[in-house]
C-alpha cells in the first residue's frame, strides 16, 4: 500500500530478502497511488 513496490525497493537497494518473499510483500501490499500528502 505505497508508491513503490517491493520489488522497486530491491532494485534502489532499500529491501533485501529472497525472491518469493518479495513477491509475497507484492501481492500482500500492491503499489497504489497515495493521496495522503495533497493539499485540499
Amino acid at each position: 500500500m505505497g508508491a513503490v513496490s517491493a520489488k522497486d525497493l530491491v532494485f534502489e537497494g532499500k529491501l533485501q530478502g529472497e525472491s518469493h518473499w518479495i513477491d509475497y510483500l507484492d501481492m500482500v501490499y500492491p503499489k497504489q497511488n497515495t493521496y495522503i500528502n495533497e493539499w485540499w
